[in-house]
């Protein structure tokens, strides 16, 4: 395979791929299948895919090294990596896809210290046969992936800098083992993200260069906010008596879409909202992955009401002012209202839901651009004098509406996003309440 960096039409850096055989043409449409299906931040960004005489596939230029070439890490940054790594797979298998050749080479580290997976020409639907094999077995299997990126966390451990030889090290290389180990007995990505979290409170991304060295106190949230690949929601005084809910994109969104999302709002008392036609937050329950149970309802179960709270009937609920009751949220052309108070969030066209992502027992807002694909999530509500805002939790080309659902029964909803063709992509927002 043909790989360059060139600049497009547009200005933009992209890797361009090109085609030398039958065989690599049929894996450069394979990888552009996928990306269509499974856009992600921790995902190369497809541009498009010329399938002509000679195919040429385009993607968003990563700059920085692949795991096969980079410096060897310290063992905090190889559990960050390895762990964010995970947690991108974990997506991509809750929606039925397999990367399918899970390796170092296939592992980049942006120019923040992210690790992108690329290399997804041998990926698809799991179950699916793999190339022309005949053989039964010979299928994408999301255990492949595991056993792929245990073989990554064993090479970046053995060539790791730094405390090789502590507790944390130590369990690095028995979760590297069991990856790699018999089938059955591999975690999933997900359990193996959570695993090397619990293994090793200190763990990281590898800084960009420049960046001073983190704070030796950090706490474990902060660290997993950088594993998921996200920017820790910032929190920032404003004005007294104003509230501001700000979308911050993490790396992903443009930085005019992020100004756009930049917007105020006066407290109570709240003059009443002219309702407009807006998409809907709600759709028709589907299944998430193949030959697995549909999602839960499509507006997630609501907790019980505390003893004296009114019942609430509306679609959307949440206990905005820290009450312990329930009030009715509607949204209409970019503005939220609930409990007397309005925030101006997003813009016309944007479609919201609710829902308890943070695991902290109090559901919070989270928001989808259909025009962009981004879905960013908050992590609480803004109060007076506080300014809230949200990362980008992930990028569903396609995205039409939005759902919240407890998908995996841990009680802590997920966010079901609706397309307008595939199934839905399933995102998980960085669970650690505010």
């Amino acid at each position: 395979m043909d790989v360059r960096q060139v600049v497009d039409e547009r200005g933009r850096e992209v890797a361009l791929k090109r085609a030398r055989s039958a065989e690599e043409a049929a894996r450069l449409r394979r990888e552009s299948d996928v990306l269509q299906v499974a856009a992600h931040p921790g995902l190369v960004e497809l541009v498009a895919l010329d399938d002509g005489e000679v195919p040429e596939l385009r993607t968003i230029w990563v700059a920085g090294r692949s795991l096969a070439d980079a410096h060897p890490l310290d063992v905090e940054e190889v559990a960050g990596v390895v762990a964010a790594t995970a947690s991108t797979l974990a997506d991509l298998h809750a929606v039925g896809l397999v990367h399918g050749a899970v390796e170092a080479a296939h592992v980049l580290l942006d120019e923040d210290g992210r690790p992108v997976l690329c290399g997804l020409g041998s990926g698809g639907l799991a179950g699916e046969r793999c190339g022309s094999s005949l053989d039964a077995e010979d299928v994408l299997d999301p255990g492949a992936d595991m056993a792929g990126l245990g073989a990554v966390l064993e090479l970046l451990v053995a060539r790791a800098t730094g405390r090789v030889r502590g507790a944390g090290a130590d369990a690095l290389r028995r979760l590297a083992e069991r990856a790699t180990g018999p089938r059955a007995d591999r975690p999933s990505a997900r359990e193996l993200a959570d695993a090397i979290h619990d293994a090793v409170g200190g763990a990281r991304l590898p800084r960009p260069a420049g960046e001073p060295p983190p704070e030796p106190a950090a706490p474990l949230s902060q660290a997993r906010h950088s594993l998921e690949g996200l920017r820790r929601p910032a929190v920032r005084p404003v004005a007294t008596g104003r509230r501001r809910l700000r979308l911050a994109g993490a790396g992903v969104a443009s930085a005019a879409a992020v100004a756009a999302a930049v917007l105020a709002l006066d407290g109570p008392p709240a003059p009443p909202v002219q309702r407009a036609a807006i998409a809907s937050p709600t759709s028709t329950p589907t299944s998430v992955a193949p030959e697995e149970p549909s999602p839960p309802p499509t507006v997630a179960p609501r907790p019980p009401l505390p003893s004296g709270c009114p019942a609430v009937e509306a679609p959307l609920t949440a206990d905005v002012d820290g009450d312990g009751c329930a009030e009715a949220v509607t949204f209409v052309s970019g503005v939220v209202e609930a409990a007397g108070w309005r925030w101006a969030v997003g813009q016309e066209g944007d479609v919201v839901a609710v829902g308890d992502w943070t695991c902290g027992g109090r559901r919070s807002l989270a928001v989808l651009r259909p025009s962009t694909g981004e879905v960013y999530a908050f992590s609480g509500w803004a109060t007076a004098g506080a300014d809230v805002a949200a990362p980008v939790v992930g990028r569903v080309v396609g995205g039409q509406a939005l759902r919240t659902a407890d998908i995996d029964g841990d009680g802590c909803n997920e966010l079901v996003v609706e397309r307008t063709n595939g199934a839905p992509a399933v995102l998980h927002p960085p669970r650690s309440s505010r």
